[in-house]
């Protein structure tokens, strides 16, 4: 895929194939988790809640792995999130607020920028949104950062993908990225041009030498679920992306905490279908499914994208 032009000539890498023109834009920068909730917008805002926003908001997350490859002597640099409180599939106009969490874990790199774009069959707009440069070691570090962006500059109405890109420079040089695409449906009287057939969510995984590794959902539930739930989803490569050598689907698993959960599906290679998932074998209540896409590299590491679906069951 070549390089997405600005009038800076920055590139805007993504999990799209084909090449997009793009326009520079500078966003206002001021400067988290459960499922959705409708909201009002005279409510304070709980970023961890979703609630006080003007739209119905869902946390979504998207996170980037470089480890070790098991058995191989490659380099392990801990992983990146990057997510907000999101209008999945609602419809929005005007200046939109973010509150975007970025946490670094086990990662040895600084943070060098956090930027969101807004893409579409028009081309792509890039938002140049803050530098953190900041360390966290080896431990855990959450920053957050509130994004104002401008959805009327975006040239069309319609479905169109927000795309939150989290940069980090390793201590080799290299660099990984956690990126997404989530999609809104834009309303501020222009000529309706859908970027995609479905409400897809899909978060993405990239690292120096091995592009994308993708993981999506067709459908992010936005209702309580009950009985059994069969979601298309899809682990594979992206954008100037190696092989994806193996899978994973995993409900409610706290990987920080050393709680691997419960395994759904997995094996070799990419995968694209549905799965089942019966909602009756769970507590009513807030639960994650995590997709992961494994992309296991010649220099024996591997490059993960993975990404958060929360939903509710109510059975």
């Amino acid at each position: 895929m070549r390089p997405i032009r600005t009038l800076r000539h920055l590139s805007l890498r993504s999990g799209r194939r084909r090449p997009l023109p793009a326009i520079l834009l500078s966003l206002l920068i001021v400067g988290i988790t459960v499922p959705w909730a409708a909201s009002t917008a005279s409510a304070a805002i709980d970023r961890l809640a979703c609630t006080g926003y003007p739209q119905k908001r869902i946390f979504l997350e998207s996170q980037s792995w470089w480890y070790r490859t098991p058995g191989k002597t490659g380099t392990n640099h801990g992983h990146v999130h990057v997510g907000t409180c999101f209008p999945h599939a609602q419809t929005v106009a005007g200046v939109l607020r973010f509150d975007v969490r970025v946490i670094l874990h086990g990662n040895p790199g600084t943070p060098t920028h956090l930027n969101i774009g807004i893409a579409g069959e028009w081309g792509s707009i890039r938002s140049a949104a803050i530098s953190p440069n900041w360390r966290c070691g080896l431990g855990t570090c959450t920053r957050w950062f509130t994004v104002s962006v401008d959805t009327r500059k975006v040239p069309r109405d319609g479905r169109q993908e927000f795309r939150f890109r989290a940069q980090v420079k390793e201590p080799d040089g290299k660099e990984m990225i956690a990126s997404t695409g989530w999609l809104a449906r834009l309303n501020n009287g222009k000529t309706i041009q859908h970027y995609r057939s479905s409400w897809s969510s899909e978060a993405r995984g990239w690292y120096t030498g091995t592009g994308y590794a993708n993981a999506s959902i067709e459908t992010q539930p936005m209702t309580a679920l009950r009985g059994i739930w069969y979601p298309k989803v899809r682990m594979t490569p992206g954008s100037g992306g190696i092989p994806v050598t193996s899978y994973r689907a995993i409900l409610d698993p706290d990987f920080h905490a050393g709680k691997p959960g419960k395994l759904i599906r997995s094996g070799g290679g990419s995968f694209r279908g549905a799965l089942t998932i019966d909602t009756r074998k769970l507590t009513n209540g807030n639960h994650k499914l995590v997709l992961i896409a494994d992309a296991a590299a010649s220099v024996g590491s591997t490059n993960r994208g993975l990404m958060v679906v929360p939903f509710i069951v109510r059975n």
